[in-house]
């Protein structure tokens, strides 16, 4: 399906809980030596546990890639569920000693529904 409208702009939380670190692999980057974006949705995936993706699936992504990370830099990984929406889990990256965002998201999960399986 095409964008009937234009995505809002990501608000970072006034506060996040850190997820994990992790540096910047020679498989995560392109040719031009920096991190892929698809890798970062893989980061992203990786802020949740098994039995979490076992029990949901994304409903909606919506992803801000901000800056650039190259090989060997070190990221953190930060999440916070949304307030207003309990399906909904803010998601970022900053470079370790830097606050501003690499990217950020709005994940939305909708929960799996294995009756109907």
């Amino acid at each position: 399906d095409a964008l009937t409208e234009l995505p809002q702009k990501i608000n970072i939380p006034s506060r996040t809980e850190n997820i994990y670190s992790t540096q910047v692999r020679y498989s995560e980057i392109d040719l031009n030596q920096h991190t892929n974006n698809v890798r970062y949705v893989d980061m992203m995936l990786n802020c949740f546990d098994l039995d979490f993706h076992h029990n949901n699936v994304i409903n909606t992504l919506t992803v801000s890639f901000n800056s650039e990370t190259k090989f060997s830099d070190t990221i953190e990984l930060r999440r916070e569920k949304i307030s207003t929406n309990p399906s909904s889990f803010y998601v970022d990256a900053v470079k370790s000693g830097n606050d501003k965002p690499v990217f950020q998201s709005m994940i939305e999960w909708k929960p799996i529904n294995l009756t109907k399986i």
